[in-house]
Order: C-alpha cells, then sequence, then structure tokens
C-alpha cells in the first residue's frame, strides 16, 4: 500500500500550483513523490487542469504530514490523495492520456 493520488486546481493558477511544487519538492524525503503538470483529466471532460500528482511510500500512517501540506495548499478542485496499491497508483494517470492525445 501507498500513499498516491491526484489534486487539481482550476488551469488559471497554474503558476502558483507549479511554484508550489517546485518549493515542495526541495526537502521531501526519497520515499516521496510530488510533481505539478498540467493534466488532462481522466474523466474525459477534456479538462487540463493544473494538477499536483503525489507518491508516498513511506510505512503508513508516517505520509500524513507531506500529505496535509499538499491537501491545505489551496482549494482544488477534486482531492483523490488516498491509500491505494502500488500498481492502482502506478496507472492513475494513465486514463487521462488516451490513444491519439498527443501527448
Amino acid at each position: 500500500m501507498v500513499t498516491a493520488g491526484l489534486v487539481p486546481h482550476p488551469c488559471e493558477r497554474a503558476v502558483e500550483v507549479l511554484s508550489f511544487c517546485r518549493d515542495l519538492t526541495r526537502d521531501l524525503p526519497d520515499e516521496v513523490v510530488a510533481f505539478g503538470g498540467l493534466v488532462h483529466a481522466p474523466d474525459g471532460s477534456g479538462e487540463k487542469p493544473a494538477a499536483i500528482v503525489f507518491h508516498d511510500c513511506c510505512p503508513p500512517g508516517t505520509e500524513d504530514a507531506v500529505v496535509n501540506v499538499v491537501k491545505a495548499f489551496a482549494p482544488p478542485v477534486l482531492d483523490v490523495i488516498q491509500p491505494m496499491l502500488y500498481p492502482a497508483a502506478n496507472e492513475m494517470l494513465d486514463g487521462g492520456y488516451p490513444k491519439g492525445a498527443l501527448n
């Protein structure tokens, strides 16, 4: 089990989201990955939110500090950071990048 997920924000906030991720990742432990980017909404809506993608391999219960910082950054469109199996975390963005999306 890992703690992973996506926290999308409106694309208009992309500069804030990417700046936040740059600052956040400077001091993260090796077990935590966070990055910001412009992603395709996996629901097929065509939206391209600015998102924080998060993956924490720390033992369960020890990840709360970094997760809370990510969740407290700003009100997101959606928050789907949760415990999940590693294979699910590894595939969580696949639905947003279908064949032909030119990515």
